[in-house]
């Protein structure tokens, strides 16, 4: 009878927690932290009945009975559930087992526990260890009661080999961001998966939040180093977003936030053209919410005692709209400290303190911050500030349109879509002119020019340069051979060209000459100029001599037309290109059979920036040539640089902290691109008829293994046997096409828009 009495019972427990069972954004089933506990408590007669049933001691013992219960209770819900949820209906001897964790051979109530929930994941020795035979069993239904616990304000790590199993909380999840490092995904947790910063209290309905994943777990510490040092002082401010936990769970990084409406790119969202405010209420209202982003910048640089923290990255993505969109309640807020950085305050306070930049261009950062090495400091905020600030009054006065128009005509700048133009000191850009006849409309397709200014063809046997302007002529597909006339372009004073490269803006070209008019190629110089004067000299149709001396001084990024130092032979570099802003230009030479040498300067100024080698062997067993392409670019302060080798290696090199790591492609591949706007790696097959694809963020795994690339895209016409040049444009509505230039001189788009 007491067999049957305890099936029945057990029964009762197992439909009971069955009945608590969640699923998570991955269809793994998990039973809620503290449900067990629960369950267990609003069943305690049943409870102190199935441990009557299990022990002749417990039956006559009713102190002891209670005593028990209430220690499974506090202590030992979840183990039982584990039992219960995994035995067999006839196994008595597994009940006998989770007693003898409480009671001692005289049936004493133990002073220290065996085992406790606290203690879960067990590994599976352990679990053999006390439940021998059933170690197996109660492995596995442990990971359904060991889910993923959150705790404001506190770091939660699931590292070791057994966590790394627990179910991930999250009913669901959305991705609603991405960048180079990682991803922002809202998610909804489940309740009770998120503890108070005092562990006494916890969520007691789905929360929704924003989770903030990084890939690279330097990106990660350096985020949450600044924002620990934030958010542990007294001080706060309400304009700032507070982070609220923190995961390590397995080999992903994790930051949650409350989440928000939306960003201010979003807000003033072009597409759907918003109105600006209407009646003065509503534009006051949008002038403090402004004021009150002012004084969140304000408190970084001096709201603290002793420290001062720079964002550095300001920008309208960067601050996020909380409570409704559009709507009286709402409320901005910074975020996004990834790029911060965090000094002790000089004293008294000096908005001069600074810090060291390692040089990056982007729309809302100050000058000095595209320029390596130069310091910015507390007014390099305020100088990202007045940009948003100005698309503030921009949508008060004009709207989402108004907007759109303001950005259109910083991009028509011949340096990019910036708010200063780049002669030999920074100037405001024209765009910003308070003239309101200079917000004329761009002409159709301006905004086109601003990724690519012009085509740069060269014969190599001739030292004629050709420049086609894309306005001229348009790609339809299959092959297509221009056929505009060019103007030629003769420096007979200077040396044979042997390589050139144009900045993606057309603002800048450099050049590998021979040391003198017929020298020989093994002894040449490095030559970097403005573009726009080889244009002039081809509009005069010049062909008089023109030195480095005679070019005058440039305006934009470089200090002077000159020679650089000698650079060896031109028949031992493989890779010679600007960075897609124009900051850095960068050469890769091959060094006898396995060696890569990578020289990196800045431009502005013509300094060498960086000097790096790397041995890389390949294989031997492969006939391929060690170098086969390469692709370089910044992504968030960091200049990275990519080598396909022997066709079947992926290097990747970081510039910035001078460190490299080769892996293996599965196929063979002939050619390598970097896609800006999605921030992929667009790879042409050695058939030359398909493009695969790899995300930079898959690419910077440190793990031994990388997500294989995968194909995106088919090339309808043969572009033949040699190694096409690739470069990528922007149509109208939002069309984008990969061109590809071969040797015999014919071209072929391929239509990469949905990537």
């Amino acid at each position: 009878m007491r067999k049957e009495e305890i099936k029945l019972l057990c029964e009762r427990f197992k439909t009971r927690l069955g009945d608590r069972f969640s699923k998570n954004h991955r269809e793994e089933r998990f039973v809620p932290h503290g449900a067990a506990q629960e369950v267990f408590r609003n069943y305690k007669s049943d409870l102190q009945e199935l441990l009557q049933h299990m022990s002749e001691a417990l039956r006559a013992d009713e102190g002891l009975l209670v005593s028990v219960a209430h220690r499974i209770l506090e202590s030992l819900s979840n183990v039982l559930a584990i039992v219960l949820m995994g035995r067999a209906r006839n196994d008595m001897f597994v009940l006998d087992l989770f007693l003898s964790l409480v009671l001692d051979g005289n049936n004493h109530m133990r002073e220290f526990l065996i085992l406790t929930d606290s203690e879960l994941p067990i590994s599976k020795a352990r679990a053999e260890d006390l439940f021998p035979d059933r170690g197996a069993t109660f492995f596995t239904t442990q990971l359904h009661f060991c889910a993923i616990v959150l705790q404001e304000e506190k770091e939660v790590k699931y590292l070791e080999k057994e966590q790394r199993l627990c179910p991930l909380p999250y009913l669901r999840q959305e991705l609603i961001g991405e960048g180079a490092f990682g991803q922002v995904f809202e998610v909804e947790i489940e309740r009770h998966h998120m503890r108070s910063a005092s562990g006494d209290g916890e969520n007691r309905k789905p929360t929704l939040l924003a989770r903030k994943d990084f890939r690279l777990q330097h990106a990660f510490e350096e985020e949450l180093k600044v924002l620990r040092k934030i958010m542990r002082r007294p001080e706060r401010h309400d304009h700032l977003v507070p982070l609220l936990a923190i995961l390590q769970h397995d080999t992903t990084y994790s930051l949650f936030f409350p989440l928000a409406a939306c960003d201010l790119t979003t807000y003033f969202d072009r597409q759907h053209d918003p109105p600006g405010p209407g009646a003065l209420d509503e534009k006051k209202a949008l002038y403090h919410r402004g004021v009150a982003l002012a004084g969140a910048l304000a408190f970084l640089h001096r709201g603290f005692s002793d420290m001062s923290c720079y964002h550095l990255d300001l920008k309208p993505r960067n601050i996020l709209v909380y409570n409704n969109a559009h709507m009286a309640d709402e409320v901005w807020k910074i975020t996004d400290f990834g790029l911060s950085r965090v000094r002790v305050k000089a004293q008294p306070p000096n908005d001069g303190d600074s810090t060291m930049t390692i040089g990056v261009q982007g729309t809302y950062l100050a000058p000095e911050c595209a320029v390596a090495g130069a310091k910015v400091s507390a007014l390099s905020d305020v100088w990202s500030f007045g940009c948003i600030f100005s698309l503030v009054l921009t949508f008060m006065v004009k709207g989402g349109k108004g907007i759109n128009e303001f950005s259109t005509r910083r991009g028509e700048q011949p340096n990019g879509d910036l708010f200063y133009t780049n002669p030999t000191e920074p100037q405001v850009s024209p765009a910003d002119n308070k003239n309101s006849e200079a917000r004329v409309a761009a002409a159709a397709g301006g905004w086109e020019l601003r990724s690519w200014k012009q085509i740069l063809a060269w014969g190599g046997n001739s030292g004629i340069f050709h420049f086609y302007s894309k306005s001229n002529f348009e790609i339809v597909g299959g092959a297509f051979v221009p056929n505009q006339q060019a103007k030629p372009i003769s420096f007979p004073d200077l040396g044979s060209i042997k390589m050139a490269a144009l900045s993606n803006d057309g603002a800048l070209a450099a050049f590998i000459i021979t040391q003198k008019p017929g020298g020989t190629e093994m002894k040449c110089l490095r030559y970097l100029c403005k573009t726009e004067d080889l244009v002039h000299a081809a509009g005069n149709g010049s062909n008089s001599a023109i030195s480095a001396t005679s070019m005058g001084s440039m305006t934009t990024r470089s200090a002077t037309n000159q020679l650089g130092p000698a650079i060896g032979s031109a028949a031992d570099i493989r890779f010679f290109d600007f960075t897609s802003n124009g900051q850095f230009l960068v050469m890769v030479t091959q060094e006898g059979t396995i060696n890569f040498c990578v020289k990196v300067w800045e431009t502005r100024g013509d300094t060498l920036f960086q000097e790096m080698l790397i041995p890389h062997r390949g294989s031997a067993a492969t006939t391929a040539a060690h170098f086969t392409a390469c692709t370089v670019f910044m992504l968030n302060g960091i200049l990275h640089l990519f080598i396909l080798s022997q066709e079947q290696y992926i290097i990747h090199a970081d510039l910035s902290e001078r460190t490299w790591r080769s892996r293996e492609l599965e196929d063979r591949m002939v050619q390598l691109y970097f896609r800006s706007d999605n921030q992929t790696l667009l790879f042409l097959k050695r058939d030359r008829r398909q493009i695969f694809a790899l995300t930079v963020s898959d690419a910077l795994v440190e793990d031994a293994t990388m997500a294989r690339p995968r194909q995106v895209a088919q090339i309808g016409s043969s572009i033949g046997k040699c190694q096409p040049s690739i470069a990528m444009r922007a149509k109208q509505r939002g069309k984008v096409e990969i061109l590809l230039a071969t040797a015999e001189g014919k071209w072929n788009a391929v239509d990469v828009t949905n990537l």
